[in-house]
């Protein structure tokens, strides 16, 4: 589950390599991020190399792709992730990074992502 003032890994190659949550854009104000929502971040810390198109403080919006909770499909199985985890997107709504390195959750193909799915190497 994410709340405000998480830390998440990012995913993809938009130079970012870790952000924290400022909010979870739900409806209702005190609602917690799960597989599919969309939330604004800050970027905290930068990788190294690579092609950098995010800065440090910079805020943006981010659609979550990986929960260290417990998430219950409903053919009655479990899925558990290590780590919480994003993809970072512009102002319009479209992802800065061109390649993704990880698995993502195929609750994404329900929320109408299907575009990002594409690029994924392979969900889970």
């Amino acid at each position: 589950m994410i709340q405000s003032y998480s830390r998440l890994k990012v995913i993809d190659n938009s130079g970012a390599r870790q952000v924290r949550c400022i909010r979870v854009l739900k409806k209702s104000p005190k609602s917690l991020g799960r597989v599919g929502d969309l939330i604004r971040i800050t970027v905290q810390s930068l990788r190294n190399r690579g092609n950098i198109r995010v800065k440090r403080g910079e805020i943006h919006y981010a659609i979550v792709v990986r929960v260290a909770h417990r998430l219950q499909r409903h053919n009655g199985l479990q899925v558990k992730f290590s780590s919480n985890a994003v993809i970072v997107l512009n102002q319009k709504k479209m992802s800065f990074g061109t390649r993704f390195f990880t698995v993502v959750a195929k609750e994404l193909r329900f929320k109408k992502y299907v575009k990002l799915l594409s690029m994924v190497p392979r969900t889970c």
